[in-house]
């Protein structure tokens, strides 16, 4: 995954700024794409962010994230983890998934928690070109919308593998910024609980993003330990878009979409 080192020099909050972000450069699509007609207008506070691994922060705040979900068996414990210890999480979530579980997609959101997008299919982005990242990106969008009724404002690349130039073209036209972390316990290797809890509460600190999977039998085993001591460090578990001192994510206007819509069966 490519991190980045440089600043906006537009800091979201006026203790914070940020890390690991890129300002963009405009790459405009070429002729007749079919999904071009997707309009996706910044929201100011979101102007000039293309990347993000962590946020600089002097608050006590850090932000816990799942990829891969929802997951009908791992997710639903998760949550219920989450409402005991009082923490919001992002979830980054895969278009299809939504689609089959779309129940799931909108508990999400009713107990307070933000859904990000992370594609519809969740393939190796970075060996595609502009128009299939877009259409991966906008049916996943798509499909949130249909389920929730609002539209992720944020983006994850599955694998977190996806180019400078990916980053940038996608903010160009979707004004979505990719969102990394800066935080892996590696869960997707299955070191153990034990050492999962470890490695996510030695790396919480304030402006950290964690990552999870909300489908990984390991990682909900380490999870009320993981939260029990970050808490314990006094640290707030906040949304990304919380974190960043954005407007709530279902606050954004709602915009055009690709159609036809995707059938629940996709």
């Amino acid at each position: 995954m490519n991190h980045f080192s440089r600043k906006t020099g537009e800091p979201v909050l006026a203790s914070a700024t940020l890390r690991g972000t890129q300002p963009g450069r405009r790459a405009p699509l070429s002729a007749a794409r079919p999904y071009a007609r997707f309009p996706m207008a910044p929201l100011q506070p979101m102007k000039g962010l293309v990347s993000l691994i962590e946020v600089e922060t002097a608050q006590p705040v850090l932000a816990l994230t799942f990829d891969d979900g929802p997951d009908p068996e791992r997710t639903p414990r998760v949550l219920d983890m989450l409402a005991e210890a009082g923490a919001r999480a992002t979830f980054f979530v895969i278009g299809q998934k939504v689609l089959r579980h779309a129940d799931l997609a909108r508990r999400i959101v009713a107990e307070g928690h933000e859904i990000g997008n992370h594609s519809f299919s969740h393939p190796y982005l970075v060996t595609q070109g502009d128009d299939a990242v877009l259409r991966e990106v906008d049916l996943a969008q798509r499909a949130v919308f249909d389920v929730v009724g609002h539209q992720p404002v944020i983006f994850r690349a599955p694998h977190g593998r996806f180019t400078p130039h990916q980053k940038a073209m996608l903010h160009a036209n979707r004004a979505l910024p990719t969102i990394g972390w800066n935080v892996d316990p590696k869960d997707w290797r299955y070191p153990g609980e034990t050492l999962i809890a470890e490695r996510m509460i030695a790396g919480a600190a304030p402006g950290a993003i964690l990552l999870a999977h909300d489908v990984n039998d390991q990682m909900l085993g380490a999870l009320p330990e993981t939260l029990a001591g970050i808490l314990a460090q006094g640290l707030e578990f906040r949304t990304i878009s919380a974190l960043l001192g954005w407007p709530r994510w279902q606050d954004r206007q709602p915009l055009s979409l690709p159609e036809p819509a995707l059938a629940a069966s996709a």
